[in-house]
């Protein structure tokens, strides 16, 4: 057999990049296995008391960024680690908005409902409402509770729903486009007027997919959703919300109205061109959820350790995996390799980098970061009556650039990322490493194959 010099030269090259990957391999199977093993340890460093230092670097943040005021909440298994307020006048009595994250308690309602037999997730919503929804281009196509909990159902934004459940409130100082003959209707009434050919609020252009194929988030499918489950529990949404999960968790300062928290709501602001500007308080269409971050931990530690606080059973634990859930295809490896690289997302519950998970949200005045990290025991939340609502670049900016140092600060010091690898990790690394070892030992094999055939 002839092997030419730089055919030699490749299978040397080859030869030690197989072993180089084989180590590295290795190196990240007992690196995983101590990453993994460290999110179960007690003694992981999660604060039981937070140090001064972190309250400082919070408090240094408000300052810089102005903030009217903010409340912090730290979880560390199934206790509340440390709370604490931050502003002028600010107590944790103090109740917030939380915007979007009321998607994460539509959606244990729902789950709820279905552990007791009255919702089938992949039954036709139609089969709950007493009226009918259908895709305008798909007509015979099921839209499913699933899909809607998930995003997926075709179902963009009506027209008008920001106006509507906002009432308004925005308009005309913030923004130019409101529908006013919408807001004295109630949610089963709104939904009518935006979902038949007739109604005031109704646009073909809200239906934006098939159902089922693509994620298009969407405000007005959880609306309906609320409207689903008020049907299906056979009781008022906000009773059924506060008897089946506020009540039960003792969340004493969870609410929907301002007349519940008289004296104590924080007043809202927005931050326009370059100061913050006191908004009026609001109530809003469609009973939109208030509380305090400890209220929010509360519920927090309940969907991080399988359903349960204290003696309290919200969900049961195979539930609380079909939340988590990932709703991307994970059928190939190359999906499971590209999603380590970016954020999923389940039954309200969106997945980042680093084992986190949870939702954010933001209203009129208000923002809500709600996160949690399961293998490692660790979780927080944090409210702030600030936001950006013109959508000025320079304006948004700011407010992003606050929470997110906000955001940093606190996971690094739970959860260490130069030490900590999350178990959701392992699969799509080892996978890659793997592929490239076979990739590897097939391409060597193919070279010396071809050195036989210049004999």
């Amino acid at each position: 057999m002839v092997i030419f010099k730089d055919q030699k030269k490749l299978l040397y090259i080859e030869r030690h990049f197989t072993r180089l990957s084989v180590l590295i391999l290795l190196s990240f199977l007992a690196l995983a296995h101590h990453g993994c093993a460290r999110g179960t340890n007690s003694e992981t460093g999660l604060p039981k008391a937070v140090t001064s230092e972190l309250a400082d670097q919070i408090e240094q943040i408000v300052l810089e960024a102005g903030l009217p005021s903010l409340q912090v909440a730290l979880i560390s298994g199934d206790e509340i680690a440390w709370s604490q307020c931050f502003g002028k006048g600010a107590n944790l009595q103090q109740v917030y908005m939380i915007g979007s994250v009321q998607k994460v308690f539509d959606a244990t309602a729902i789950l709820q409902l279905s552990e007791k037999g009255l919702i089938d997730l992949d039954a036709d919503i139609n089969t709950y409402l007493p009226f009918s929804i259908r895709h305008v281009d798909y007509p015979d196509q099921s839209i499913t509770v699933r899909m809607l909990a998930t995003h997926k159902s075709g179902l963009g934004n009506f027209r008008y729903h920001f106006a509507w459940e906002t009432e308004c409130m925005a308009y005309p100082r913030y923004r130019s486009t409101c529908n006013e003959e919408l807001l004295p209707l109630k949610l089963d009434s709104y939904l009518k007027e935006s979902l038949l050919e007739d109604g005031l609020n109704y646009s073909p252009e809200a239906w934006l997919s098939k159902p089922g194929e693509e994620y298009h988030y969407s405000v007005t499918g959880y609306s309906i959703l609320k409207y689903l489950i008020a049907q299906v529990a056979n009781q008022a949404y906000v009773e059924y919300m506060k008897s089946n999960i506020f009540d039960p968790l003792d969340m004493d300062n969870a609410g929907f109205y301002l007349s519940e928290f008289e004296g104590r709501h924080a007043i809202p602001h927005t931050y326009l061109r370059g100061e913050y500007e006191e908004m009026p308080l609001w109530n809003g269409n469609g009973d939109l959820m208030r509380m305090t971050a400890v209220d929010l931990a509360k519920f927090q530690i309940a969907l991080m350790n399988d359903g349960r606080y204290q003696d309290v059973q919200l969900l049961q634990p195979e539930t609380i995996e079909l939340m988590r859930d990932e709703t991307t295809n994970q059928n190939s490896v190359f999906n499971r390799i590209i999603k380590f690289f970016n954020s999923d997302r389940g039954i309200s519950t969106q997945h980042f980098k680093g084992g986190w998970m949870g939702y954010g949200g933001s209203v009129p005045g208000y923002i809500c970061l709600w996160r949690f990290n399961p293998d490692a025991q660790a979780g927080y939340s944090f409210l702030i009556n600030a936001n950006s609502i013109v959508m000025n670049t320079d304006d948004l900016k700011l407010i992003t650039a606050a929470y997110t140092r906000l955001q940093k600060i606190i996971e690094n010091r739970m959860v260490p990322t130069s030490i900590f690898i999350s178990k959701r990790f392992v699969f799509p690394l080892l996978s890659a490493i793997t592929i490239i070892i076979i990739a590897s030992i097939v391409y060597r094999k193919k070279r010396s194959q071809c050195g036989h055939n210049r004999v």
